[in-house]
């Protein structure tokens, strides 16, 4: 069929997959753009109808709102557990946002909209259970793929940096993530976890909770940790990340900021070749553990609110634990795409301060 025939059959046919814009690129709920489509196109003197509409999105909402809370209510055992249990809640920061340097009065200048400056992607977490980390953010250049392997070394620096902090490891650690298979929910993510079990076989850390919000609903306070701190480098010049971040701690001296940045990322995929099994079918799954009991064991169920948690299943048998733990993934390569055209912006940018202060000079020395 031609393209067009696709599209008015789109249109007609499922009205309500729509395809976000790009001046918002987060990811909506399909159930809430069709059932306000429909309240929408429905007649005004059809009042019926339209309330049958509006209730069906209310039970929808209240139910994503039982989510949100069954994740505080995590959040907050953990708080109260005296270190026993840890939360950390783990997200990716829109990189447009950081870019270094940042002049304000000269980014709509050919220098600023044509050079290559460096990205810095901010992979954000916050904390409870945890008594000398509340936020942590931790940077990672464009000389990394974006992807699971990224982001699993980020949840293990994390996990390494909090624990010597703290001084000891906790004896449940749950990690709320967006619900994402690109970087969390996703096979070599449960495999990694059932790695780091084994790895920690002999200290007291023998369960690890993933939890995941509805898709279209996982906004929650670590987003809008993002967002203010987005605010506090609205307007602001920084020309490293020393400065950057100086400015960051200034706006929001309420918060509790830990900075780090991504040094290794290492080959995930590679603890598939240990024979761990490939996890399927998580996209309608929203509460994952897996837990070390002789061998380590996996069980789950569809939502935080269920009831009843699935039979658990071993994954890695007890005496295959030993070999797994000696087991050490490789490094994977970490280099710039676009090192000379970096190099080559940063001689201009160069060129372009010499100007300014010899100009300034001038002007000194005239007056």
């Amino acid at each position: 069929a031609a393209f067009q025939t696709f599209l008015e059959a789109w249109r007609h046919e499922t009205p309500w997959l729509v395809i976000c814009k790009s001046v918002s690129k987060f990811t909506v709920c399909g159930l809430c753009e069709y059932l306000r489509w429909q309240i929408d196109m429905t007649p005004r003197n059809q009042t019926s109808l339209m309330e049958v509409l509006k209730k069906r999105l209310a039970q929808h909402f209240e139910f994503q709102a039982a989510q949100r809370l069954c994740q505080d209510r995590l959040e907050q055992a953990c708080s109260q557990s005296n270190g026993t249990k840890w939360f950390m809640k783990i997200d990716k920061m829109d990189q447009a946002k950081t870019i270094i340097p940042t002049t304000w009065a000269q980014l709509s200048t050919p220098l600023y909209k044509l050079g290559s400056r460096l990205v810095i992607g901010i992979i954000g977490s916050s904390w409870h259970g945890a008594l000398h980390t509340k936020h942590l953010v931790r940077t990672v250049f464009e000389d990394c793929k974006h992807g699971s392997n990224m982001q699993i070394s980020a949840c293990l620096q994390n996990l390494h940096r909090v624990a010597c902090q703290e001084g000891h490891l906790p004896e449940e650690w749950v990690i709320g993530a967006d619900n994402t298979p690109k970087e969390t929910k996703n096979a070599p993510f449960l495999a990694w976890v059932s790695w780091l079990l084994c790895v920690l076989k002999d200290t007291c850390l023998w369960s690890v909770l993933m939890t995941f919000l509805l898709v279209g609903h996982t906004h929650d306070s670590l987003d809008r940790f993002f967002s203010r701190l987005a605010t506090s480098l609205q307007g602001r010049d920084y020309e490293t990340m020393d400065q950057m971040f100086d400015i960051i701690r200034k706006g929001l001296p309420s918060f509790d900021i830990g900075v780090a940045h991504l040094t290794h990322v290492w080959d995930w995929e590679s603890l598939f070749m240990l024979g761990i099994p490939r996890a399927k079918g998580l996209r309608n799954v929203h509460a994952i553990n897996l837990f070390r009991r002789g061998g380590i064991f996996v069980r789950w169920k569809q939502y935080m609110t269920s009831d009843e948690w699935s039979r658990p299943v071993l994954i890695v048998p007890p005496h295959l634990v030993p070999e797994y733990s000696r087991f050490r993934p490789q490094r994977t390569e970490q280099n710039f795409g676009e090192a000379s055209a970096m190099l080559v912006w940063i001689d201009k940018y160069e060129s372009s301060l010499a100007d300014v202060h010899g100009t300034s000079a001038k002007r000194s020395h005239t007056d």
